[in-house]
């Protein structure tokens, strides 16, 4: 495997100025591999265990490193890729408080051009808040999360798979504040030439949009039956159901579940 070292350019990006590669024996867990000729400056920098992606890990940086990570981007792409996977994997941990990784995503994910990195990480962003997060720090963080994904949807490249990208998870996370559903169709149903220049409000994104207000009870039963019967494919039915069952409503909780289990 391979270990890198970063610093920041001019620009504060962090950016490949060392490396070294060694190969770790069998048996060794525990035991110090020296990396021999890899020089570890002062200041800011991150080291970053298989750099290049060369073999299977489970990567946890140094607390020097992580302060690095979560306060700068990082030039090379694969790079990027493999310290995000360890951030999320040291929330799921436990090392890295929810708050500071949904803090990381809100300051660099925007800067992240990897459509599928972009799009991992918003997810896991999402799933952090509504998973792993303490209950009481819930509704602050979901909240933060869903202003910094509407302020994606706005800026981003007009009719990017970014932009599409931050949309969709602004929705998904609207499905648990109200009033993150109700400036959500504000933005996308009432006015998105101004909130998402570009994106293209289409088929699924408006049952998104309608699953969040059914989902924080704004859309009733003949509202979602009307956008049906506007336009009724496969689809759209399927999209519709699953609004329907998002209201709620204890009596409909109890009907999707017979549904599921019966039906």
């Amino acid at each position: 495997m391979k270990v890198g070292v970063f610093t920041p350019d001019e620009d504060g990006v962090l950016v490949r100025t060392g490396q070294a590669t060694v190969d770790v024996p069998g048996g060794a867990e525990g035991a110090a591999v020296p990396l021999a000729g890899l020089e570890v400056p002062e200041g800011v920098r991150l080291v970053l265990p298989n750099d290049e992606d060369l073999t299977y890990a489970a990567v946890e940086v140094d607390d020097a490193s992580l302060e690095a990570v979560l306060a700068h981007p990082i030039a090379d792409p694969l790079a990027e890729a493999t310290v995000w996977a360890a951030l999320w994997s040291m929330t799921r941990d436990g090392a890295l408080p929810v708050e500071r990784f949904v803090t990381a995503v809100g300051q660099l994910s925007a800067g992240i051009e990897t459509v599928g990195v972009h799009t991992q990480v918003l997810a896991q962003a999402a799933a952090a808040v509504s998973q792993f997060a303490r209950a009481e720090d819930r509704a602050a963080l979901r909240s933060r999360l869903g202003t910094e994904l509407a302020e994606q949807t706005r800026t981003l490249e007009a009719g990017s798979d970014r932009q599409r990208t931050a949309a969709r998870t602004w929705a998904l996370v609207a499905r648990a504040d109200a009033a993150l559903a109700g400036s959500l169709a504000e933005a996308l149903l009432v006015s998105p030439g101004t909130a998402a220049p570009g994106l293209a409000v289409d088929a699924e994104v408006r049952w998104l949009v309608l699953q969040a207000l059914a989902a924080t009870g704004q859309a009733d039963a003949a509202r979602l039956d009307a956008e049906l019967e506007a336009k009724r494919t496969a689809q759209t039915v399927t999209w519709h159901r699953l609004a329907l069952a998002a209201r709620p409503e204890p009596g409909v909780k109890a009907a999707a579940w017979e549904a599921v289990m019966a039906g």
